[in-house]
């Protein structure tokens, strides 16, 4: 069974559309949010920026005699609304992450030991390249995965982790 989140109409406000479309880019489920025909160019101009690589789908006029479909990356969805503005009810699905595409990143990072002693900036990086957004929530999974994998070398600061006695962990 697919999983999806469904989270209404995206706000007006940019800021708050931008946040709203950066948590859906972390999701690994597809996310389904209704958008104006007056917005729709805005808010893939938006999904451009957060998630270039991301597919989208946007549907229109479900359940009715004129129902299209366009899936593509937002920049190509914006280059056709463009030319042939939308009108009528607009669903907007974004495509979920691959949890797979984290492990490829962390892997291209640990590769060379020159890049792994730039991982903050490269994660950051490779966040934007897959599409992610640089949240801080998926770069934090970016570094415990390198941390978990990477081979410690003397006086490494990752080797001072201090964990609590399983005692006082509820």
């Amino acid at each position: 069974m697919e999983h999806f989140c469904y989270r209404g109409f995206l706000p007006v406000k940019s800021g708050q559309r931008a946040r709203e479309l950066g948590a859906a880019a972390n999701r690994e489920e597809t996310t389904v949010f209704f958008e104006s025909p007056y917005r729709i160019n805005k808010t893939l101009v938006a999904c451009a920026d957060l998630m270039p690589a991301r597919q989208l789908c946007v549907a229109r006029e479900l359940t009715k005699k004129f129902e299209e479909f366009r899936r593509g990356t937002a920049a190509e969805l914006l280059a056709h609304y463009e030319k042939h503005p939308a009108r009528g009810e607009i669903t907007l699905l974004v495509e979920g992450h691959d949890i797979g595409e984290w492990t490829d990143a962390v892997d291209s990072l640990l590769v060379d030991p020159a890049r792994r002693s730039d991982l903050g900036r490269r994660a950051a990086a490779h966040a934007q390249e897959f599409g992610w957004g640089a949240t801080t929530d998926h770069l934090l999974e970016v570094y415990a995965e390198a941390r978990r994998v990477r081979t410690p070398t003397p006086m490494d600061p990752f080797d001072e982790v201090v964990q609590a006695p399983a005692a006082l962990i509820p």
